[in-house]
């Protein structure tokens, strides 16, 4: 399960979405559902602004407000990185970490192959807050 804004969508736009596609990708699956409200919310991305370039239209290519020059350019890619640190602040509410724990308990992360362990669901552990900078981790509570 990846990164996406709402669970209300039609039908014909989920499969469509930028957020779809990139919640279908490999290195997404520790992503939770983000609701949309959190991102149209300004309060909640105070300063993101000021951290990442091109903030504006990677805000467009999330919300599908992008133009069809930008498809598949570096506009996706830094959307990419705007959606890993939206993500990072919406896991620190009581609603992010209610879902990060209900894919904790469904095994949805993956399991510990520690002898010791006996098969304990494991949990991403995110390293850095820089995206680029550390790969995640995954943490055995064992």
């Amino acid at each position: 399960m990846g990164l996406s804004f709402t669970e209300n969508v039609r039908s014909d736009l989920e499969e469509t979405s930028w957020v779809r596609l990139f919640s279908k990708q490999r290195r997404n699956e520790f992503f939770v559902l983000v609701a949309e409200e959190f991102v149209r919310d300004k309060f909640n991305l105070l300063f993101l602004d000021m951290e990442e370039k091109n903030y504006r239209r990677s805000l467009d290519v999330i919300f599908n407000e992008k133009s069809e020059s930008d498809a598949g350019t570096d506009a996706d890619v830094e959307a990419g990185k705007l959606c890993g640190r939206i993500h990072a602040r919406f896991i620190l509410t009581g609603r992010g970490i209610e879902l990060m724990y209900k894919k904790f308990q469904n095994c949805n992360f993956g399991t510990c192959s520690g002898v010791f362990c006996r098969w304990r669901n494991v949990l991403p552990i995110g390293m850095s807050d820089t995206p680029g900078n550390e790969m995640v981790r995954l943490f055995c509570p064992m």
